[in-house]
């Protein structure tokens, strides 16, 4: 800073830091590049500083350079429904703003709004305020790159995500006992159906048999009861996108306002068995000390399974 305040002193609610303007990993390119998060005001008058202090941050060179994060403006008026339609002077700042850091906002699948005010009347608002800022040298070093506006769903802002399209090399699925079983009434029954059952052979031949069995009862029961954690949680999100989708041209149709509450619900429970899918796989109890963080159950599972890989052998001869 020129008056000698670091980043995170520049105002109170503005979180722009020196490491977020660090160069990222390199991903799959072998160049570097800035990303800057931002989470801006709510109050338009508060925002000019911030909008000065990111264009003063522009890299030199047109070096790679990408914003993310919530901005708390639209672009145009296709970003709104509902509210109060002055919105003009802060629009037409917010786009000078991006015209000055020589940057484009970055176009977006999914629902067509990042924010909603979770009002269920006719002062219902949509907005789309969080995005992504490019400038044409990141673009090109990405150029397969994908923004997709996720639902809005236990907040009031939907997230976005930003995938760079890397390859990444997939590892055959062991079969693995999920906590979550535990919790479903039927559970016990399927056990019983198994273990009850009379085998042939010696103790360790039985055991074996019984272990072999039990494991495809549960595949089976798995399959048909929870179906694919993953796929189940993409198909109801994907459901929750429509719906959204058409609430942002009815907002006030009681049938969608409907179900919009019933995926929402529905959405919950369905993120809540993936916490506990992935908690189990990161073999980690954060989740009694309150930290209820899918994406960090995610990494250290990622981080086991990368530490359990077997890339290379090294014979006696240490070849």
């Amino acid at each position: 800073m020129r008056d000698g305040r670091s980043f995170k002193e520049v105002a109170k609610g503005i979180r722009i830091t020196e490491e977020s303007l660090a160069p990222t990993p390199k991903l799959s390119t072998d160049k570097s590049w800035t990303i800057t998060f931002v989470y801006a005001y709510t109050q338009k008058v508060k925002q000019l500083n911030l909008w000065r202090e990111i264009v003063s941050l522009k890299p030199a060179n047109n070096y790679p350079w990408l914003m993310l994060g919530d901005f708390n403006n639209i672009c145009s008026m296709n970003e709104k429904v509902g509210g109060s339609l002055d919105t003009s002077s802060a629009m037409r700042i917010f786009n000078k703003f991006i015209d000055d850091c020589e940057v484009v906002s970055m176009a977006a699948t999914g629902v067509p709004f990042t924010w909603c005010n979770g009002h269920h009347d006719n002062t219902i608002i949509y907005e789309r305020l969080d995005r992504a800022l490019a400038n044409p040298s990141w673009m090109r070093l990405f150029p397969n790159s994908e923004l997709q506006k996720l639902p809005i769903v236990r907040s009031d802002h939907g997230p976005i995500f930003l995938k760079c399209n890397q390859l990444s090399r997939k590892i055959p699925k062991a079969f693995k006992f999920e906590a979550m079983w535990l919790a479903h009434k039927d559970f016990d029954q399927v056990v019983a159906q198994v273990w009850n059952c009379s085998y042939v052979g010696n103790a360790a031949q039985q055991l074996q048999t019984c272990y072999n069995k039990f494991k495809h009862q549960l595949k089976n029961w798995n399959r048909s009861v929870f179906g694919d954690c993953y796929e189940r949680t993409t198909i109801t999100q994907e459901n929750l996108v429509l719906i959204q989708e058409q609430l942002a041209q009815n907002p006030f149709d009681p049938f969608l306002l409907d179900q919009d509450f019933k995926l929402n619900t529905e959405l919950k429970l369905l993120l809540e068995q993936e916490e506990v899918f992935y908690a189990q796989r990161a073999r980690a109890n954060w989740l009694q000390l309150g930290d209820k963080n899918t994406k960090y159950f995610h990494t250290q599972a990622l981080i086991r399974r990368k530490r359990n890989q077997i890339l290379r052998v090294r014979d006696l001869n240490g070849l």
